[in-house]
């Protein structure tokens, strides 16, 4: 959700404006928690609890969406302002 904010500006800009984003981000882990380490919704569910190992699988392979995508705005950026300089552009950053 932070990488997609923006198609220009990097995720880490102005990371803590948005409240409504945060509290849904904590609102999404604390279900997703009580679904995995609840018995009751585990067997509701058909979950079982993910150990340490487990949590930096998921955080690994999700964050290389959030990597790819930023990786791919810095080249847009670096283009972007290269393509202005070499217009002659006074200000490269507002061309």
């Amino acid at each position: 959700m932070f990488c997609i904010r923006s198609d220009e500006a990097s995720a880490a800009r102005r990371l803590f404006d948005n409240v409504w984003l945060w509290l849904s981000v904590a609102a999404a882990a604390a279900l997703q928690g009580l679904v995995l380490y609840v018995p009751a919704l585990q067997k509701a569910f058909g979950t079982v609890a993910l150990d340490g190992r487990d949590w930096l699988v998921c955080a690994a392979v999700a964050s290389t969406v959030m990597l790819a995508r930023e990786l791919l705005k810095w080249h847009w950026r670096t283009r972007d302002r290269r393509a202005a300089v070499s217009r002659g552009a006074a200000d490269p950053v507002e061309a």
